[in-house]
């Protein structure tokens, strides 16, 4: 999982072929206001209800990279 839409998501899967992998990558599609509103996948983007379980996970591993992003620098 990649935060980052369409363009990363395209890009780490041409590196990935590159090296001979492998591996699905999904990208964090975000609105205007930068908050994610699905997720991109297969070319496709995939709408998630902001009340549902997988939300809250996604928004959980976000807030988490984003504060260790933060912490570390």
């Amino acid at each position: 999982m990649m935060d980052g839409g369409r363009g990363q998501v395209n890009i780490c899967l041409q590196v990935l072929q590159e090296l001979g992998l492998n591996i699905p990558v999904c990208g964090m599609v975000k609105d205007d206001s930068h908050n994610t509103r699905g997720l991109y996948f297969n070319n496709e983007e995939l709408d998630i209800k902001k009340s549902s379980e997988e939300f809250k996970l996604i928004t959980n591993i976000q807030d988490e990279t984003h504060n260790f992003a933060i912490n570390y620098h």
